[in-house]
C-alpha cells in the first residue's frame, strides 16, 4: 500500500490518537489539550513562532498508509551547533509494528524534495551506530557516511550522514 508523507489535519484526529497510543512519536502532543492545539503548535513551529528555547523552525509530518499513521518525520529548517553534531536536518521514527517494511526509507525519500524547497543543499542526518534500519534507509536515499562521533551525554557512538541535493 502507498505511503504518503504529509502534515496531520483535523480529519486525522482519530487515527492520530490510535498511533500515539501505540508509540509516542509526537512529543508536541499533550493529551490534556485539544487536538487542535497540537495542530496549531506544529503550524507555529514550522513558521518559527513560539519556539521553545534552542529550537529551530521545523516541519512535522506523518507517514500515512490507508487509515493508519505508520511514522513521523521532522525537517529542521536550519541547524544549531548542537544539531550539527547530533540530530541533523531530519529525524524520523516508525511505529514498531510497521518497522522493516520500507516506511522510513519512503518517508525520507518524500522529505528530500521538501528540504530542497526549504533551500537546504546538503541534508545532514544522524543515528545510533547500531541502528541498522535507520542507516539503511539513509543509504537507500543516497546518504553517505561522513563521520562517526561520540555522544558523550549518552555514552554512545553515532553515525553522521550527508545527502547532497
Amino acid at each position: 500500500m502507498t505511503m504518503i508523507l504529509r502534515r496531520p489535519t483535523e480529519k486525522d484526529e482519530n487515527i492520530f490518537l490510535q498511533a500515539i497510543k501505540q508509540y509516542p512519536l509526537f512529543l508536541e502532543y499533550d493529551n490534556n489539550l485539544p487536538f487542535s492545539h497540537f495542530l496549531n503548535t506544529i503550524r507555529n513551529r514550522e513558521k518559527g513562532i513560539d519556539l521553545p528555547v534552542n529550537f529551530v523552525p521545523v516541519s512535522i509530518l506523518a507517514g500515512f498508509v490507508g487509515n493508519a499513521i505508520v511514522g513521523r518525520l521532522s525537517i529542521r529548517h536550519k541547524l544549531t551547533p548542537l544539531l550539527q553534531e547530533f540530530g541533523g536536518h531530519i529525524g524520523y521514527g516508525v511505529i514498531p509494528e510497521y518497522r522493516r517494511k520500507g516506511y522510513a526509507t519512503e518517508m525520507l525519500k518524500q522529505a528530500l524534495p521538501i528540504c530542497k524547497e526549504l533551500g537546504i543543499k546538503q541534508v545532514m542526518l544522524t543515528c545510533d551506530i547500531d541502528n541498522i534500519g535507520s542507516y539503511k534507509a539513509m543509504e537507500k536515499n543516497g546518504a553517505y557516511l561522513y563521520d562517526v562521533i561520540k555522544d558523550n551525554e549518552r555514552n554512545r557512538l553515532s553515525r553522521k550522514y550527508l545527502i547532497d541535493l
